[in-house]
């Protein structure tokens, strides 16, 4: 009997340490395969708009691209994400002046997909704003009181739709200038963690508008 019961001592003592151990390890592995693989589903892209696209303001225009750096590069790749929308753009911009764009989320609006605009109050009332534009096609617009500036610059694209989900966020503004002239940035990802807070700041602003 005590030989029986030493056994399993000694069993449960030098065993079972080893047997967790490897059962720990096991499920270490499983889960960075899992974080691996769950960080590959992501991409990012950092766009810098600086001196190397400076002298390409008529290249925007005519959209004419002189090389990677071009205006008209830089366009075209925003252009491309906002056409990517298959449910629902949700914008936040302090000022949107570029006629294609409004255009743009006009078709959008007009193909049945959700658009929903926030601006800055201040810059909406500017004559170069396109806020009227969009306002009159049916889109709905929400603006800050004056005393309250809304500098944000971003755009979700079907931000509750898991596998389409994709934002562009950053320091430019939606404006000619802004692709031509200005040193800005912006990041286009498809991160569900950073679409999912941006998401609530979009929610939070528009229930407080």
């Amino acid at each position: 009997m005590n030989y029986a019961v030493n056994a399993a001592l000694f069993a449960s003592i030098t065993i079972l340490p080893v047997i967790v151990e490897r059962i720990l390890k096991q499920n270490h592995k499983k889960k960075l395969i899992e974080l691996k693989s769950e960080k590959n589903d992501y991409y990012h892209e950092i766009v810098f708009i600086n001196m190397k696209n400076f002298d390409c303001r008529l290249h925007l225009i005519k959209r004419y691209e002189c090389g990677d750096f071009c205006s008209a590069v830089h366009y075209k790749r925003f252009k491309n994400f906002m056409l990517s929308a298959k449910k629902s753009i949700s914008i936040c911009m302090y000022m949107m002046t570029f006629e294609e764009i409004a255009e743009l989320l006009i078709r959008a609006h007009i193909r049945g997909i959700k658009v929903r605009v926030l601006m800055d109050l201040i810059m909406s009332e500017t004559k170069e704003s396109k806020y009227t534009f969009l306002k009159k096609a049916g889109i709905p617009i929400k603006c800050g009181a004056k005393m309250e500036m809304m500098h944000h610059k971003f755009c979700l694209l079907d931000e509750e739709d898991s596998n389409l989900g994709k934002i562009m966020f950053g320091s430019l503004n939606l404006t000619n200038q802004a692709f031509s002239r200005n040193f800005d940035m912006t990041v286009y990802s498809n991160n569900s963690n950073i679409i999912s807070r941006f998401s609530d700041e979009f929610e939070d602003l528009w229930s407080y508008l």
